[in-house]
C-alpha cells in the first residue's frame, strides 16, 4: 500500500468511521470473487499495511473489523488485531476503545474491548 492510499483510508475513517471503512474493505474483496472468510483476511492484510503510515487509524479500523473476523472463528485474525492493539496504546487507540465499550450492545465484544483496555492499565 502506498501512502496516499494509507492517508485516503485514514481520511474515510475520520469522515465516516470504523464500520464503514471495513465495510468498503469488504466490499472490494467480495467484488473479486473472495467468500467471506476471505474477505476479512484480505481487509486484515489491507489494514496491516495501512499500519505502516497510519498506524493509530489502522488499529481504530481493525477494532472495528474484530466483531467479523470472531463470528467466522477467524482466530489468526482476532490474535492479529488484539496483537495490534496490545502493542500500540496511543491515546487516540486507548479513547477509541473507550468509545467503543461504551457504545457496543453485544455484551462479548463489549467484554472483550474492556479487556484490550485493561492490558494496559487503561480502563
Amino acid at each position: 500500500m502506498e501512502p496516499a492510499q494509507a492517508k485516503h483510508l485514514s481520511v474515510a475513517f475520520t469522515r465516516n468511521g470504523a464500520a464503514n471503512v471495513v465495510a468498503l474493505l469488504l466490499d472490494n474483496a467480495a467484488a473479486k470473487g473472495k467468500n467471506s472468510e476471505e474477505q476479512v483476511s484480505d481487509a486484515m492484510q489491507c489494514l496491516e499495511a495501512m499500519a505502516e503510515y497510519q498506524i493509530d487509524d489502522a488499529c481504530c479500523v481493525m477494532i472495528a473489523l474484530w466483531p467479523r473476523a470472531s463470528h467466522l472463528m477467524l482466530h489468526h485474525v482476532c490474535d492479529a488485531i488484539d496483537l495490534w492493539i496490545c502493542n500500540n496504546r496511543s491515546s487516540k487507540v486507548i479513547e477509541y476503545l473507550r468509545e467503543i465499550s461504551l457504545s457496543e450492545s453485544d455484551p462479548e465484544i463489549c467484554c472483550h474491548i474492556e479487556g484490550l483496555l485493561r492490558v494496559g492499565g487503561n480502563a
